[in-house]
């Protein structure tokens, strides 16, 4: 599938609430690459990421750099 649109959603340690946002990302009426942009998380966001399988790119980095750091590998990133 070729899509228009990607949502890059950073997080750093935000497991219990970033399933609301990439289902909400999911959900969108135009069919949108989800890149999910995990830099240094220590929580279960790895794991919730795995949950969505092949409906989302996760890209995880064991630093954190910041935030603009993690959006733009995220907006790098995408297709």
């Amino acid at each position: 599938m070729t899509h228009q649109v990607s949502i890059v959603i950073p997080t750093f340690n935000r497991a219990k609430l970033v399933s609301r946002a990439i289902d909400t990302a999911l959900a969108q009426t135009i069919p949108a690459e989800v890149i999910l942009c995990d830099h240094g998380s220590t929580d279960a966001t790895p794991e919730v990421a795995a949950r969505y399988g092949d409906r989302i790119r996760y890209i995880r980095k064991e630093v954190d750099n910041g935030p603009i750091a993690c959006w733009q590998d995220g907006v790098n990133n995408a297709t």
